[in-house]
């Protein structure tokens, strides 16, 4: 696939391998749920280290750096790589912790009892002399969320995680694509974490502004089932030499 496919579209299919999920359109959803990855991080690499180095290797190594590990679901995906991704390559540049790992709490409704939230994504900040890194959970809120039931286990999710000192911060669906309120919620999640304020010239803010808009735009294209992503940076470059006022393909890490 490494032959055909983008290094942000590897990098998707590369996720789904290692994460919970597999797209399926037949499905009521788009996919169904794996209960472990097909791969590990791990695994992958002996097998690349015992290819040698062939063709496409290098690729694959590339996008497994970049690659989400236990993600849920496409979505999941797709939110994670934009909060993780190097600014130049049109992401936020945060530290993913983990994806879907328990995290212990304490119930709400009996302290003496111990359990686990797997929060979406876990971010953590930088580590301090002789502290613990301060995290802060993101989840990402679909349909499925929208049930009264379902609302009232989020809530639990919540507080057990803020008592614990876990800040959680949601993204629903309607927010996703608000690139004004992902980027206001990202400073907020900076400050939770302990990360210093970017001070950034206006001419580079534009600059990350826009590769972070190209990176949002090219991951709604990635569904999983069709890969486009080389005739989409033909169709680029072509509209870049006719004069448009494009971003290059490699700019964000697409070529």
């Amino acid at each position: 696939m490494s032959f055909s496919l983008t290094l942000l579209e590897l990098t998707v299919l590369l996720s789904e391998l290692l994460g919970l999920y597999a797209v399926c359109p037949e499905h009521e959803k788009g996919m169904y749920q794996r209960d472990r990855p097909l791969i590990t991080p791990e695994r992958l690499l002996a097998h690349l280290d015992a290819l040698g180095p062939r063709k496409g290797t290098r690729l694959v190594r590339r996008a497994l750096a970049m690659a989400c590990v236990r993600s849920g679901s496409p979505r999941e995906t797709k939110l994670s790589l934009r909060l993780s991704l190097r600014p130049e390559l049109g992401g936020y540049g945060l530290n993913i912790l983990s994806m879907n790992e328990p995290v212990e709490v304490e119930r709400i409704h009996d302290r003496l009892k111990k359990g686990a939230r797997r929060p979406d994504i876990l971010i953590a900040g930088p580590g301090q002399p002789g502290q613990g890194r301060r995290v802060a959970a993101v989840e990402y809120n679909g349909r499925d969320h929208d049930t009264p039931r379902q609302i009232a286990e989020d809530a639990k999710r919540t507080n057990e995680l803020v008592a614990v000192d876990i800040p959680e911060f949601v993204v629903r669906r309607e927010q996703y694509g608000d690139l004004d309120y992902m980027d206001g919620l990202v400073e907020r999640i900076r400050e939770k974490i302990g990360l210093p304020r970017q001070v950034r010239g206006a001419e580079l803010r534009a600059r990350l502004r826009r590769l972070r808009w190209e990176l949002y735009q090219e991951l709604e294209l990635i569904d999983g089932i069709t890969w486009a992503g080389r005739e989409r940076e033909r169709e680029r470059r072509d509209a870049a030499v006719s004069g448009w006022d494009v971003v290059p393909a490699d700019a964000y890490g697409l070529a």
